[in-house]
């Protein structure tokens, strides 16, 4: 008997922790609709890590800055997570486009969206090869409500 209490307390808490990241989740996919101005792209199911270093304002300087270029690498290291799956609710969908969602770091939410060369199934090193993707980066308050939108082009090669 105190075991499956012990389960339903466990699931209970498990649904609010998730609840939070679908609202941040939810309002990056109804912005994506309204920028790409369609419907037209596939949510994978899969976080992947993007990073942090995409987001250093001026990355000349860090070149030529080995101190800072190993500061930025750190960031990355601390915040770095291997791929893993998230039970987005999927829409039946085939799309020009794929969605990946990054887990957010406090407030923040980063997102690449990337043509699929025609097959939504291709594998995210795949589409990274040789192509151009559109990085964002959602800003939530409190509420899980976007207060800033940044977005930048990235090409692959």
């Amino acid at each position: 008997m105190k075991n499956i209490f012990v389960l339903i307390v466990i699931f209970f808490c498990s649904c609010r922790t998730i609840k939070p990241l679908d609202d941040k989740y939810n309002a990056a996919k109804n912005f994506l609709r309204k920028d790409l101005g369609n419907d037209s792209f596939y949510v994978v199911d899969t976080l992947v890590y993007i990073s942090q270093v995409n987001w250093f304002k001026d990355k000349q300087e860090v070149n030529k800055d080995l101190a800072q270029l190993d500061s930025l690498e750190n960031l990355d290291e601390k915040y770095f997570f291997k791929n893993e799956y998230y039970p987005f609710n999927k829409e039946k969908k085939d799309g020009i486009n794929n969605v990946y969602f990054s887990k957010p770091i406090k407030n923040v939410l980063d997102v690449e969206v990337i043509s699929n060369k025609g097959n939504r199934d291709n594998s995210y090193k795949y589409l990274t090869s040789f192509n151009t993707s559109v990085l964002y980066r959602f800003t939530f308050n409190e509420s899980n409500k976007i207060i800033n939108v940044v977005k930048e082009e990235r090409i692959y090669n």
